[in-house]
């Protein structure tokens, strides 16, 4: 508390020692990607069939208060949350896989502009079956808090057109910080380094800035300060 600057100089050589890499590049591509991509899903915008909850996707940077909102929200009664879940992820995994059988050489995204049906179906029986909520319980929202999530969001209007998503948005300053100076687990390798976080904190922000326009009323934007100001 008394010298700031060797603390932070200590985080920095602790940082150092653990190593790993951040590919800023292909970061820069998969932005790239999406901002082509029109994630409309015309066809695809009927409920899936059968007695399935609302979803509500909570994400952001890392240390901008997603868990805290998810805290907050799985208090009510009629909302579960299932944590930080890949199920997602690994719904939007196999729609790719399966496209990537007749077009290997599609990038990111491209493909979503003509994925069929039956492909996004199989997609979305994939991360049903990964939900898993208490015996007997039937919520009217099930929320999934996973900040990685924020890269994924337009898959998941054309997977699920009812689901709503949370941004949280905290100061990125703040972000960078707490990032630093948090000995996060294997995935997170870009908070080793100072321009790594920038890097990140920055395509996250263009990401957001392409989907603001492309969910608009599907996506709230909550800032971090205000809710614990309240």
């Amino acid at each position: 508390a008394t010298n700031p600057a060797e603390a932070f100089a200590k985080f920095q050589m602790s940082n150092e020692l653990q190593g790993g890499s951040y590919d800023a590049k292909a970061m820069s591509v998969l932005i790239a990607a999406q901002k082509k991509a029109s994630f409309d899903g015309s066809d695809l915008s009927s409920k899936p069939a059968g007695n399935i909850p609302n979803f509500a996707f909570i994400v952001g940077l890392p240390r901008s208060g997603t868990t805290l909102i998810n805290s907050m929200l799985a208090c009510h009664p009629e909302i579960e949350s299932i944590g930080e879940s890949t199920c997602l992820i690994a719904a939007r995994k196999l729609a790719q896989n399966l496209m990537s059988i007749s077009s290997p050489e599609l990038d990111n995204w491209s493909w979503t502009q003509d994925v069929p049906l039956s492909i996004l179906e199989q997609a979305r029986q994939r991360f049903l079956s990964g939900i898993h909520l208490p015996p007997g319980a039937k919520p009217k929202l099930v929320i999934d808090k996973m900040p990685g999530n924020r890269f994924e969001l337009g898959f998941a209007r054309m997977m699920l057109p009812n689901a709503r998503s949370i941004y949280m948005l905290r100061h990125p300053l703040d972000v960078g910080l707490s990032l630093f100076t948090t000995n996060l687990k294997d995935g997170y390798e870009y908070s080793r380094r100072l321009e790594w976080i920038a890097h990140m904190i920055r395509a996250t922000y263009d990401s957001l800035d392409d989907f603001r326009g492309k969910l608009g009323s599907r996506l709230r934007l909550q800032s971090y300060r205000a809710l614990v100001s309240d």
